[in-house]
């Protein structure tokens, strides 16, 4: 009989892996099923809260890594992150998730319901957030990202940022785990965490549906080229036609800004004279803004410009990136100013491709009352459209429209509610260039006047649950000793 329940548990044990990590791969990586991100935890919970519970960090471990392989490839083919590397941080998620559940068991089996359901929520939205703060990646990978389809409830990140839409992910698989174990018992908790749900998605329904205060309207051209050879140059002369094909393509008359992707080729100091010499006049000849993203020396320094000309022809925006891709983008100067103007239609920014993995710097540009930030991006074809939205949600956090160019990417543009007027892909036969009207409107979010305040919030809220769960368990053993 013993070796009966054995087998039965064990067969169980894998049905439980084998769903929750189906859940997990299909609802995060690049294009995620966002529904089955809330169903994800909830066979390990399940199996966390009954009798065949004796394993449950290895369910959890196995369940999140063999799920988190859905980034493998991105992570190992296409950013060529070394394999040890990559091992190391598909297995250091898997093993935070099991630790979390381990405690959210224990609790939950003391009869800590309340402790039980926030902690999981609370223990990886902190988790999540350390980890961002020494990652050269920050964000990107979070379970928030997720989400980015269901326009109500990215709306409270204009308050938390990404980390409430990561808490509510964890809280309502954990507080249906409960109910479904507790039954009546825990139906406070299942009322509360429902509450917290709906609370977000009316605060977010009235935010998509409360009138937007613009300053006034931008008409962009966007542009793009992913044919093969045409991608980028690293020869002046090379460099210097391909930029003529961008700048030499028909516009409207009433275009009022030009949007030229990032690193659009590779220029020695005399070729970066001569590009920007062309922007210049480009600007000039067309009577328009003319903004493009440059890989170019400069007094002896490698950097990754964004140069921003205006239609008398003057440079003015010199912006330099922020952040680089690791091991990818290797020896270029380092920017670290926010660059902005104040137009007719309202206040202009201008930051570079993965800047904008970086709240941190989307909450500068809400600080300056920023209504439309210009992006030139270049992406990886296969993350198109989690990177286009990773910039979208920076919107929504600090209050601006955007509007981003990438090659091998997409075209996009935006508004600071994240709702999407413009997702064109480029082509590998030529240039794509799109023109569509932008809103430039600033809204003042929580988010960019009081920053991180939700994930420390839950960072305290992981040392305190810590502490109580280490006071009872000191209370019990002196009790038992003392009878």
């Amino acid at each position: 009989m013993g070796s009966r329940n054995k087998i039965d548990e064990g067969i169980i044990a894998i049905a439980v892996v084998a769903s929750s990590a189906v859940l997990v791969y299909f609802g995060t990586g690049l294009h995620p099923i966002w529904w089955t991100t809330w169903l994800a935890p909830l066979p390990v919970l399940w199996f966390a809260g009954s009798e065949y519970s004796r394993a449950v960090f290895w369910i959890a471990f196995a369940a999140w890594l063999v799920g988190d392989l859905t980034w493998w490839h991105y992570i190992y083919t296409v950013l060529e992150i070394p394999i040890l590397v990559c091992i190391q941080i598909i297995a250091l998620a898997a093993v935070l998730f099991g630790l979390c559940v381990l405690l959210w068991r224990r609790l939950l089996l003391r009869g800590q319901f309340w402790l039980a359901a926030f902690w999981l929520p609370v223990a990886w939205t902190a988790l999540g957030f350390i980890l961002q703060e020494f990652s050269p990646n920050s964000t990107f990978g979070n379970i928030a990202y997720s989400q980015m389809s269901v326009l109500p409830l990215i709306q409270i990140s204009a308050i938390t940022g990404i980390w409430g839409i990561a808490f509510l992910l964890l809280l309502i698989p954990s507080a249906t785990a409960i109910l479904i174990h507790q039954g009546r018992r825990a139906s406070g908790v299942a009322a509360v965490a429902l509450a917290c749900l709906l609370l977000t998605l009316g605060f977010g329904a009235w935010r998509l549906h409360a009138p937007m205060q613009t300053t006034g309207t931008v008409r962009a051209q966007l542009m793009t080229n992913d044919k093969k050879g045409e991608v980028y140059a690293e020869k002046d002369v090379r460099s210097l036609e391909l930029l003529q094909k961008y700048v030499s393509t028909e516009k409207s008359s009433d275009v009022d800004v030009l949007l030229i992707p990032e690193k659009i080729a590779r220029f020695s100091e005399q070729g970066a004279e001569q590009a920007r010499g062309t922007l210049s006049e480009t600007a000039k000849s067309r009577r328009t803004y003319v903004l493009a993203g440059l890989d170019e020396l400069r007094d002896g320094n490698r950097r990754n410009d964004a140069v921003l000309f205006a239609p008398d022809g003057r440079l003015m925006i010199d912006y330099e990136k922020h952040h680089f891709v690791p091991g990818i983008e290797i020896g270029y100067l380092t920017g670290t100013d926010y660059s902005v103007i104040q137009q007719p239609s309202g206040v202009w920014g201008v930051t570079i491709c993965k800047d904008m993995d970086f709240p941190a710097l989307g909450r500068q540009y809400g600080k300056r009352g920023v209504g439309l930030l210009l992006v030139p991006a270049w992406d990886f074809a296969v993350d198109d459209w989690y990177h286009a939205r990773m910039a979208i949600l920076r919107g929504v956090e600090s209050g601006f429209s955007i509007a981003r160019a990438a090659k091998q990417g997409l075209l996009t543009v935006s508004d600071n509610r994240g709702r999407i007027f413009l997702a064109q892909r480029g082509s590998t036969t030529g240039l794509v260039s799109v023109e569509v009207f932008v809103p430039v409107a600033h809204a003042n979010t929580l988010y960019a006047r009081w920053g991180d305040w939700f994930p420390w919030f839950c960072v305290a809220g992981v040392v305190a649950t810590l502490i109580l769960a280490f006071r009872r368990n000191n209370s019990q053993a002196k009790s038992q000793a003392a009878g």
